[in-house]
């Protein structure tokens, strides 16, 4: 199933994490260049900016292709929907002999890649006219790329269009109904993150660990927000016509409002207890997010005062969090992270230091302006 070689992608992995040891300061750079001799690696960009650059000449080629394939088969514009189909047919051309050219998360690919997806979009919304078939379409589409071409957007892509596509039947289709919307996502959620468990104890499992991240993040972010009190009110007023009053709140609210509070500190819980950072990220994001939630609807304090007492929250938790981990040498700890550099905030933080120490000294050129001792020269203290 996946497109590029086991054996280039394991050296590809190998050579990635000898440069972070070699960031870290774990290896010296002789070793790390010998490593990097040693392996055969995937042509890829580990820069984001210049995967971004790649990506950006990626979806230009494209965009041209494209034009020029419109401009060579102009007769047939009034089959829109095949042309569509055939540009979608030409990304997933491309996407394969990039793969073939050994060409792994480099940027090209990317654009490569959604193009294809976009296009075949594109391409069932006009032949059907549907947008529950377009969402599953690209839904699968976006599946197949993740496993074929380990490709991390895609895995994204591809849950939030069948999470379109569960609205769709919903909302459009009333194939399901509204009252049970938030129940089938969260159920959907809870099946997403057991596949990312069951995979992730795979023997392939190493060559999907960013897309098996994308899932966990994706399973997360639709649990969390499936159940957020703001957003099931936000849908039951605009979609169902809900009126809610002080007298008359949203069904099972007391329930959405425990989801909304309860699930961040579990997501926080399970990542220190299984050190997981992503899971951790996610808590404290949702966290904040559910006390935006209860301010946008209950204003108990001024801004203020709010501002200030979660200030003043926030830094007794990470005194105390300081505390109980400085020392420790093993798990969550205060120590320094040797694979993460910080130099770039360090630097920062001398230029901006430094910055006010810097004086304006006044230099003396040949040239005295005033007095108009010459054209151009200025005027004179006299009339």
């Amino acid at each position: 199933m996946i497109a590029y070689d086991k054996e280039l992608l394991e050296n590809t992995f190998a050579v990635e994490a000898a440069e972070d040891l070699r960031d870290g300061k774990f290896i010296s750079d002789e070793q790390y260049k010998l490593a990097k001799q040693s392996f055969v690696t995937l042509k890829t960009n580990r820069n984001i900016f210049l995967r971004i650059a790649f990506f950006l000449l990626g979806v230009f080629c494209y965009s041209a292709m494209s034009g020029t394939f419109g401009l060579m088969f102009a007769s047939m514009l009034e089959n829109f929907g095949f042309m569509a189909f055939c540009l979608a047919i030409i990304g997933a051309i491309v996407t394969e002999v990039l793969s073939r050219g050994q060409y792994f998360a480099h940027g090209l690919d990317d654009a490569a890649i959604l193009g294809c997806q976009l296009w075949t979009g594109i391409a069932f919304g006009i032949t059907t006219e549907s947008p529950a078939i377009v969402c599953l379409s690209v839904s699968i589409v976006a599946g197949i790329c993740a496993l074929r071409y380990l490709h991390t957007l895609s895995v994204i892509v591809s849950v939030a269009a069948f999470v379109a596509f569960i609205g769709t039947l919903t909302f459009d289709m009333h194939v399901i109904s509204e009252i049970y919307l938030t129940v089938i996502l969260f159920v959907f959620a809870i099946v997403l993150f057991f596949i990312h468990r069951t995979l992730k104890t795979r023997k392939n499992a190493i060559f999907y660990n960013w897309p098996l991240l994308a899932l966990e993040f994706s399973s997360l972010a639709v649990g969390y927000f499936s159940m957020n009190y703001f957003v099931v009110r936000t849908l039951a007023e605009d979609q169902m016509g809900f009126q809610v009053t002080p007298a008359n709140d949203i069904p099972l609210a007391i329930l959405f409002w425990i989801f909304t509070f309860g699930l961040p500190p579990i997501f926080v819980y399970f990542a220190i207890k299984t050190k997981n950072r992503l899971m951790l990220w996610v808590g404290i994001l949702t966290l904040a997010f559910s006390i935006f939630s209860f301010r946008y609807y209950y204003h108990v304090l001024p801004t203020e005062w709010a501002l200030l007492l979660g200030g003043l929250l926030v830094g007794a938790a990470s005194l105390f969090c300081i505390r109980k981990l400085k020392g420790r040498e093993t798990g969550v700890t205060f120590e320094k992270d040797r694979l993460h550099d910080s130099r770039a905030l360090s630097v920062a933080q001398a230029v901006i230091v430094n910055s006010h120490a810097i004086q304006n000294i006044p230099t003396n050129g040949p040239m005295e302006f005033g007095g108009g001792g010459f054209s151009g020269g200025g005027a004179g203290e006299s009339f």
